[in-house]
């Protein structure tokens, strides 16, 4: 299947190709982008964010998906505020393309260790972008609406049942790494 890549103003950047199922290969990517360039840039480019970006303002979240098949599915359920990464990994800019239309991110990657990883990384993202308590009751926030993310709990919560210590060392240096990347104080102790 091909899928036609767009900016947030509707511009077509460019196409990703998804591998067909006929395709056995393993070594075969999953998907084929057009080449990187000023034009398209996976990692300034987020799949869907046109035809979402009204639903995402009016519902003041966005679902973020590790595929565009994700996206299409959701779609076709009715479920208009979700978007996907392009490329392996969320960035930083795709991060900031978010932050414009709201500030409530949902992250629904695949439940495979493979998508757990790459949630655990777009929620280390997420976070660098968190605003600030202070702006956030300044911009017309509430303080009942500030609850800690459940899967940054989680992520600690999976630590505790690893007997390996080497195993248990990396994941307790990734949860510091997550709290590092945790700019407000209040945020920071709700969680420590």
């Amino acid at each position: 299947k091909l899928f036609a890549i767009k900016d947030e103003k509707g511009l077509y950047r460019g196409l990703s190709g998804r591998k067909s199922k006929d395709d056995t290969n393993p070594k075969s990517p999953k998907y084929v982008n057009s080449p990187q360039s000023e034009i398209f840039n996976k990692s300034e480019l987020l799949y869907n964010l046109y035809e979402a970006k009204q639903e995402i303002r009016k519902l003041k979240s966005c679902i973020l998906c590790e595929g565009f098949t994700d996206v299409d599915t959701l779609k076709s359920k009715g479920v208009f505020n979700v978007v996907a990464n392009c490329g392996t990994a969320f960035t930083q800019g795709q991060a900031k393309l978010i932050k414009r239309y709201c500030d409530k991110l949902v992250i629904l990657f695949d439940g495979d260790s493979a998508g757990l990883k790459a949630t655990y990384k777009a929620l280390d993202i997420a976070l660098k972008d968190n605003q600030d308590p202070k702006d956030f009751i300044e911009n017309g926030g509430d303080l009942k609406d500030l609850k800690p993310l459940d899967l940054l709990l989680h992520k600690s919560n999976l630590t505790a049942n690893i007997e390996d210590i080497d195993n248990r060392n990396n994941k307790i240096k990734s949860i510091v790494t997550s709290l590092s990347n945790i700019k407000s104080d209040i945020y920071l102790d709700m969680y420590v």
